[in-house]
This record gives C-alpha cells, structure tokens and sequence, in this order.
C-alpha cells in the first residue's frame, strides 16, 4: 500500500484526500475477499489471485432442487433429498422423471411460502413434493436451506377416503406430483374444510360426497380448503 502511495506521489505534485479515500477503501475491499467451495483467494504485488477445483464450482450451484421425505423438527420445515438429473432419461419422451435422489443424506430444506403461518402441525407438502431452494445464513452463523415449492399451480388434487360425514371437514389424501395417491406417510389424511351454502353438514349438502371422489383443494394459512362450494339439500321421499 505504501509503495501505491509513493507513485502517486511522483505521478501528481498534489496528492488529494479524495483519491488517498478512494485507495484505501479499494484496498480494504480486496482484503476482504474469500474463498468458497474449495476457492482459494491469494493477494500479491501482482494483484489478487483466484485459485480452486473448476468441477467443485460446477458442482455447487447456486439453486439446487428437494424432494419431501418427511416433517422435520421445525414447524414448516421438511426432510428432503437432493435430486440431480439423470442423464439416460434428459432426452427420453416417455413420461420418464427426468430428477433421480443424488444420495440418501437428508437435508432440512423450510419452506418460504408457509412463512408466517402458525398452525402448527398443518404441513403444505406431502412426499415426494419438490422444492427449488438455496441457502443462507441465519444470525447465529450456520447455513440453512431455503426455497419454494415446484407445483404447478396452488390448487391440488385430492381423493376423499369416506362419504360425506356429519360435519363440514371430509378426510382426503393428496394426489402427489405424479398423479398418485399419498395414502400413507405426509400428504395422506388431510382434513379438507368445505363451504355450504346455508351451513348445513356435507351429509346434507350437494354435490354429495362419496367415498374415492376426486376433488380440489388449495392451503390457506394451513387449512385444506376445498375448491368446490356445496348447496343445502333436503332428502325427500319420491313417490
């Protein structure tokens, strides 16, 4: 820093305060620069030097994407897998996933869309759901995974697992990703609240409820809601 100082010295008769600020500041800028994912930063009279394993960086993407295992401690945080692409399946046209579990160490990924909302033990996501995520700091130091869920819409589809009960919540279970149905593990016997017009129970609403009817369903605040609204209906004797 001295010997920077000395040229601009012999280069301007006059050296200014301004200019003495700017130098200082670029200098402690550079020596602040550090290292990540195996990059090693070295400084000299040369400048500074960038040094590190070109895969490690390719390997270590800002963005990467989770697949739901389980709840994890947290409130509104989840066990995920990392999932990487498989190559066979990048040009296949059979309906193929073309995402496969990289490995099976589980990373707890929290899930921003559910951010302030506190009803506990109400999860947004069910199994295999996926997450698009990347990680921060949190206050204390420790690196965190963060991201949001890949769904194609916030409406859902469900399957209900009883007939129209005396109440106005029927118990579904999520269709996954795939089409599937989740019917054990997160996802799987969802309460799922539906409006009446007129108030009355869905064992006296219509459309009337069955067994294994597809419906659809969206979270607010963590309460499944479903998309249909139903009517007050009266069963009468046909003659």
């Amino acid at each position: 820093m001295l010997s920077a100082l000395r040229k601009i010295a012999r280069w301007k008769k006059k050296v200014e305060p301004a200019d003495l600020d700017a130098l200082i500041e670029r200098v402690n800028v550079l020596s602040r620069i550090q290292g990540v994912g195996g990059t090693q930063v070295t400084s000299g009279p040369l400048g500074v030097n960038v040094k590190g394993d070109r895969r490690k960086l390719v390997e270590s993407p800002a963005l990467k994407i989770f697949e739901v295992q389980s709840t994890a401690t947290g409130d509104d945080v989840y066990n995920c897998y990392e999932q990487k692409i498989d190559a066979t399946d990048w040009t296949s046209t059979g309906e193929v996933d073309k995402l496969v579990d990289k490995d099976s160490e589980s990373v707890e990924v929290y899930n921003l869309l559910q951010n302030y909302i506190y009803s506990a033990g109400v999860e947004q996501l069910g199994i295999y759901d996926r997450l698009a995520a990347w990680q921060v700091t949190d206050d204390e130091g420790n690196d965190r995974w963060v991201g949001i869920p890949m769904l194609s819409g916030r409406t859902r589809l469900a399957i209900t697992t009883e007939d129209a009960p005396a109440s106005d919540e029927i118990t579904c279970n999520l269709l996954g990703y795939n089409g599937q149905e989740i019917s054990s593990g997160l996802g799987s016997g969802i309460e799922v609240v539906c409006y009446t017009m007129g108030g009355a129970a869905l064992n006296s609403a219509i459309p009337r409820l069955v067994d294994r009817t597809v419906i659809g369903v969206f979270n607010i605040n963590g309460t499944w809601v479903c998309t249909n609204l139903f009517q007050t209906s009266e069963d009468c004797a046909c003659s």
